[in-house]
């Protein structure tokens, strides 16, 4: 068995370690671990909170499809398509989509431009969900009338779970 011949107190820091290199760990009596496997809990235990779930679909709706996916503390939303042409008044639920599963809807009214740049689509498309109207649901909408133009727009949207 071999000893530990210096004090702790007097080992040198080291800023490299190979998975396979030897911690001593304990207080009164020393445990020796493989570095690998003492981080390896850890990293399984973050990648858990962080890991995404599989793309799912919310909807589509005139040729737009909106998907999501989330993890423990975010949402992410991915739209695309080719918008079809409609006239959506100011405010109105222009192309609406159903809410999400409980506890992933915004906390907060959240609002996302939406780049398009055909006839009158140019700076006036967003994606909206206000979670405290009724119902609670995503809406590709504009803040003024327009007459949607066809045209093929995509873009994605992360906001922090509630």
């Amino acid at each position: 068995m071999s000893m530990l011949s210096v004090p702790v107190k007097d080992l040198n820091e080291k800023t490299t370690i190979d998975n396979n290199t030897y911690v001593v760990c304990g207080n009164t009596e020393a445990n020796k671990i493989t570095y690998e496997n003492l981080v390896k809990p850890l990293k399984d235990e973050l990648n858990s909170t962080l890991k995404w779930s599989d793309w799912k679909t919310l909807g589509t709706n005139l040729g737009i499809t909106i998907n999501y996916r989330y993890n423990a503390y975010e949402v992410e939303l991915n739209y695309r398509g080719t918008l079809e042409k409609k006239v959506i008044s100011g405010g109105s639920a222009g192309y609406a989509f159903p809410s999400l599963p409980d506890g992933l809807n915004p906390k907060w009214n959240t609002e996302h431009s939406i780049y398009a740049c055909a006839g009158n689509n140019t700076g006036a498309l967003t994606l909206q969900c206000y979670p405290t109207g009724t119902p609670n649901t995503f809406k590709i909408t504009s803040h003024k009338t327009i007459t949607v133009e066809p045209e093929y727009v995509c873009g994605y949207f992360r906001y922090t779970r509630n």
